[in-house]
């Protein structure tokens, strides 16, 4: 059985009765932390909050917070 990340589409592949090896590859990026994209963020990355929430987390932590259509 493969590990956790894997499983999934290991269980799929089973119930169609494919015996196809899965891999995954991770791969690391380094950004320089003053690139000026992450002022404004273009696609979500992490969970949703609702808005009081996202609020205190940009204050606390100094995120930057937006809302996505309607999810939070």
């Amino acid at each position: 059985m493969p590990p956790p990340p894997l499983q999934s589409l290991h269980n799929h592949m089973v119930k169609l009765r494919l015996q196809v090896p899965v891999a995954t590859f991770l791969t690391e990026v380094v950004v320089d932390r003053r690139d000026p994209a992450f002022s404004s963020p273009s696609k979500p990355v992490g969970p949703f909050y609702p808005e009081a929430r996202a609020r205190e987390l940009a204050i606390e932590q100094g995120l930057v917070v937006r809302e996505d259509a309607g999810r939070g």
